[in-house]
């Protein structure tokens, strides 16, 4: 809201004349500054910009596309930098669908994308030198990414773009080709770069059914003219597209894109890619109430579904079966649930995520977020016990509805955010015998940024929960809002503590 000097003034004695309440101003923010005063302006022209009466303040600002945050790892620190990396995801798995994840993160000198697709049949084109202008009918991907956010309807100099297909023995030069905007489109450049591909299956070019592929990309500041790392709070703008192609005719099958609607040509339409994981920072106010949200609590209802390769659904191999069911199985009434991933694409029937959805109801009107935990209770390790790893699981921000009852792999919404992750370790919930000591090992992520912002928009706290693991048996077991009321204090839980305006 803007207002004019003059009717700032009348506005303040009018409210002091009508009721003597204190008028208090939030604080500007630093990255929205006061737009410049010309030289042809007076005083009493100049504009103030105000915020509304009685909204709630917060400082996590709302963004307006996806966006993937991605962490910084120092390889020399990290046993393994692919799981420390975070994830996003997008695509269905059936017989001529992809579903593909994403693993992302920085370090000193590079940023490294890590792609993996699930793929029925591998398909690509074995001549000697593949004409890269029909890379896209055939298995691969195109990554897409600017040094900066301006608004752009055309491939800026700051724009990037890399087409990869899949590949058997070939050397990769021929599989892969690097464009730069020059303003208007995209021009031919040689980045020096080497793009990484794998695959999991029977063979290439055959109807034998396989798992899928994989791509990597390692982008080096200098190879892309910037004298060092990034810092923290840097935004790009990134996008994917995977293609896919399952006969000798190459039959038309749509492709899978991240963020949807992406458009090539048009930088305005990618997502963002985040430097750093961003906290919430609530201004300086006192605590003035908590809220306990929970299944029951309160007579509240919070719907939860675990989807893929959950307890009740876990590696099935059945090749029917993983094609044609496996994505659009629900176990919404479920009361445990399984979150799992592997760097292995063969391995994918194994993996599963996790929504969860509170209602913020509870929360007084007018008041600003300070803080917001999720508490999940973690009672089992997925696979043999001496096997068995750690894990980092991730907490998402999801924007979009979903159905308790009918949630599944392939109708499930994608990440509008990551915003945080911990270290699950192992868990040993038993007294010595068969029985558990329930409800066992509880586990806390921070949620404040999501909360805040679902709070000012009106919405419940939609929340997604899925892992980097790249492990075998590095699943980890927890308890959904199913559980029976013995066990009621080990539903999904989320604590906020808020502060008055």
């Amino acid at each position: 809201m803007k207002i004019s000097l003059r009717s700032l003034l009348l506005l303040f004695v009018g409210v002091l004349l009508v009721n003597p309440l204190q008028i208090v101003l939030a604080d500007f923010q630093q990255d929205q500054p006061l737009p410049e005063q010309s030289s042809s302006e007076t005083a009493e022209d100049a504009w103030v910009y105000l915020p509304l009466l009685n909204t709630p303040t917060g400082s996590s600002p709302i963004p307006d596309v996806r966006r993937v945050n991605a962490p910084f790892v120092d390889p020399n620190l990290s046993d393994d930098p692919e799981r420390d990396s975070t994830i996003f995801w997008f695509g269905k798995v059936t017989p001529d669908e992809n579903y593909t994840d994403v693993r992302v993160r920085y370090e000193n000198n590079r940023v490294v994308f890590h792609v993996e697709v699930f793929d029925r049949l591998l398909w690509y084109d074995k001549t000697t030198a593949p004409n890269p202008a029909t890379f896209s009918s055939w298995d691969s991907v195109t990554l897409l990414f600017k040094l900066d956010t301006s608004t752009a309807s055309a491939p800026t100099r700051n724009s990037y773009r890399i087409d990869a297909m899949v590949n058997h023995w070939e050397p990769r030069l021929n599989y892969q080709k690097f464009y730069r905007g020059n303003g208007t489109d995209w021009e031919a450049v040689d980045l020096g770069l080497t793009t990484i591909s794998g695959w999991s299956g029977d063979a290439f070019n055959n109807t034998i059914e396989d798992r899928g592929w994989l791509m990597r990309f390692s982008l080096p500041y200098s190879n892309l003219g910037l004298s060092g790392t990034p810092p923290a709070g840097t935004l790009w703008q990134v996008g994917l597209i995977v293609y896919d192609r399952d006969d000798t005719l190459g039959s038309p099958i749509a492709p899978g894109s991240w963020p949807e609607n992406i458009q090539v040509n048009e930088p305005r339409t990618w997502g963002e890619l985040h430097f750093g994981i961003p906290k919430h920072q609530p201004p300086s106010l006192p605590a003035t109430g908590t809220v306990m949200i929970r299944q029951g609590l309160e007579n509240t209802i919070v719907p939860d579904a675990a989807i893929g390769g959950t307890i009740d659904n876990l590696c099935p191999g059945d090749p029917y079966f993983i094609w044609n069911l496996w994505g659009n199985m629900n176990f919404g009434d479920a009361d445990s649930l399984n979150v799992q991933n592997q760097a292995n694409v063969a391995d994918w029937p194994c993996f599963a995520k996790y929504f969860v959805t509170f209602p913020l109801d509870q929360i007084p009107p007018g008041k600003t977020i300070l803080s917001a935990s999720l508490i999940l209770h973690h009672w089992g390790n997925n696979g043999p016990t001496e096997l068995a790893e750690y894990s980092v699981v991730h907490v998402f921000s999801i924007n979009d509805e979903w159905n308790e009852s009918s949630l599944t792999w392939n109708n499930a919404p994608m990440a509008f955010e990551n915003l945080d992750h911990i270290v699950v370790p192992l868990v040993d919930c038993s007294n010595g015998t068969t029985q558990y000591l329930w409800p066992c090992a509880p586990r806390t992520w921070d949620v404040s940024r999501a909360v805040d912002q679902a709070y000012r928009s009106q919405q419940p706290a939609r929340l997604a929960l899925y892992s980097s693991d790249t492990a075998m048996h590095s699943g980890k077991l927890f308890t959904t809002s199913e559980t029976g009321d013995w066990n009621e204090t080990g539903r999904p839980t989320l604590i906020i503590t808020y502060g008055d305006n």
